[in-house]
């Protein structure tokens, strides 16, 4: 995957209401872990072209950041994920239909 070309603004809709975790917050976090630039707003987040780094990604035992992560690992060689049994709050077979696309799921 490469951030090269993207250059994003995203304002949530609602209010940033907090449910599992600060999903603004933790998504900034995780892009920041893989070594991509991003700025923090209370409203929202802006993501600066990069190339995503191998790294281990925090769930923060949410099941929406958990899937999002696996998106990013779809495409980046080397993402972990802790706590990803978090998605079976609203998707336990999720990481199943990840395989069936033929991703290749490592479970430790």
């Amino acid at each position: 995957m490469n951030f090269t070309e993207l250059s994003a603004y995203w304002e949530t809709i609602l209010p940033n209401l907090i449910h599992e975790s600060n999903r603004i917050s933790v998504i900034c976090e995780s892009l920041s872990r893989l070594g991509i630039k991003v700025e923090e707003f209370k409203d929202g987040l802006k993501v600066y072209p990069g190339n995503p780094k191998p790294t281990l990604l925090n769930t923060h035992d949410d099941h929406r950041v958990a899937m999002s992560l696996a998106l990013i690992g779809s495409r980046v060689g080397g993402i972990q994920i802790n706590d990803p049994g978090c998605v079976s709050k609203t998707c336990p077979q999720y990481f199943a239909l990840l395989e069936s696309l033929g991703l290749n799921i490592i479970q430790y």
